[in-house]
């Protein structure tokens, strides 16, 4: 499977900010692309660990590689929503296991967490 979208350093920009302010930098590096496909799919965002051989050029730069749908550019509230909830998943099964219930316990109280925290308080 081969991911085609265009790299955004701006929004791996507010990676680094929303994972210094939400996650105390726990969470590793990840690129962040702009897919055309996930309109197709009717997804506003996907995270997929690079741990195989479809990506051997990402894996030297980072572990994760989050997708965002172009559906969002025309805000950058729903970007950094998406953003953030791509995040709690990484957050809460850094391994991404097949077997970890996507939007479960763990993952509604990692969301619950950040507002808790204020991170959603902008956009929401």
């Amino acid at each position: 499977m081969f991911v085609r979208g265009e790299r955004s350093s701006t929004m791996e920009r507010y990676y680094r900010a929303l994972n210094k302010r939400y996650f105390r930098n726990k969470l590793a590096r990840t690129e962040i692309i702009i897919r055309r496909g996930l309109v197709k799919e009717n997804k506003l965002g996907r995270v997929e660990l690079i741990d195989n051989m479809h990506y051997p050029k990402l894996r030297k730069r980072a572990k994760y590689l989050i997708s965002l749908s172009p559906k969002l550019i025309f805000s950058l509230y729903h970007l950094l929503l998406v953003l953030l909830h791509e995040m709690a998943h990484v957050s809460v099964d850094p391994d991404l296991n097949a077997k970890f219930q996507d939007h479960g316990r763990k993952w509604q109280n990692e969301m619950k967490r950040l507002a808790r925290i204020g991170a959603f308080r902008k956009y929401w």
